[in-house]
């Protein structure tokens, strides 16, 4: 089983001519939500190519949460460790041209709440993987003692840093 911990945002996509400059406003073509985040996005992918993934990461009690589990779930993800918590689910406000430059604005909110005792409540999850995934967008400090038990049990640790 792959155990990825990592992040969980909705991805708030508008699509203009120009991204504006400081104090600019521009009119917009379109606007898309998407669900995102590193760590759900390959999540997500592993699944959907038959791997057993299951997810460790939390999101806040909202709108944006829901939206969230839904569809990791439905993508085949096992979702059941995923918590739920007071601070908002992160976001990422990301404004594209028309040459597809971007600018990417994230707040992380419950993505930094997953912390060592987060990974204390779901050992048995370390325990049963066989390659642990992490990324650089939840605090290092819970990836840390995630990977030091990983290590531990001889379970193969994989940290994408970009």
């Amino acid at each position: 089983m792959l155990l990825v911990l990592g992040s969980i945002n909705i991805d708030l996509t508008t699509v203009s001519a120009e991204i504006p400059n400081v104090g600019e406003t521009v009119i917009g073509k379109s606007f898309s939500q998407y669900a995102g985040g590193k760590g759900a996005n390959q999540a997500v992918c592993a699944a959907r190519l038959k791997s057993d993934v299951c997810f460790l990461g939390r999101v806040g009690n909202d709108a944006h949460g829901d939206f969230m589990l839904r569809e990791m779930k439905h993508s085949g993800v096992d979702v059941s460790r995923i918590e739920t918590c007071e601070q908002a689910t992160g976001v990422a406000a990301i404004s594209v041209d028309s040459r597809g430059q971007n600018s990417i604005i994230v707040v992380p909110g419950a993505n930094y709440s997953v912390d060592r005792a987060y990974i204390d409540r779901h050992i048995d999850a370390i325990k049963r993987c066989d390659i642990i995934l992490a990324q650089h967008e939840t605090p290092i400090s819970a990836t840390e003692h995630a990977f030091s038990i990983a290590k531990r049990l001889s379970k193969t640790t994989i940290l994408n840093t970009g």
